[in-house]
């Protein structure tokens, strides 16, 4: 796994445009490019899929070549109005990062 830098946020969920959500797989590409260490780290391969969004978190699966696909996890700046990929890996990309309550509705925070 791929160290974070986010703190875990207990704020109230946000929703809507403050939330950034729906989110684009562009948005989440051009943002996980952005992120020099993750993208150092995990290989994009053909590009982000299975993008999902809630909260103002989103994941989406890294597809590369002949090898195990990662889940990128990012997070919305709605100050900003800009993603930031925070972290990814194979397993527990949420953990003690992401809020349970949103968790839970995030592809790859089940684990």
């Amino acid at each position: 796994m791929v160290p974070t830098s986010a703190p875990s946020s207990k704020a109230p969920v946000a929703s809507g445009a403050a939330a950034g959500c729906p989110v684009t797989v562009a948005a989440l590409e051009k943002a996980f490019k952005a992120n020099k260490e993750i993208a150092d780290n995990i290989l994009l391969g053909k590009g982000l899929k299975d993008a999902s969004c809630y909260g103002g978190w989103a994941t989406a699966v890294a597809q590369p070549l002949n090898m195990d696909a990662a889940t990128v996890l990012f997070k919305y700046d709605a100050a900003k109005k800009t993603w930031a990929a925070v972290s990814g890996g194979t397993d527990g990309i949420c953990r003690d990062t992401v809020p349970e309550d949103v968790a839970t509705h995030l592809k790859g925070c089940q684990n």
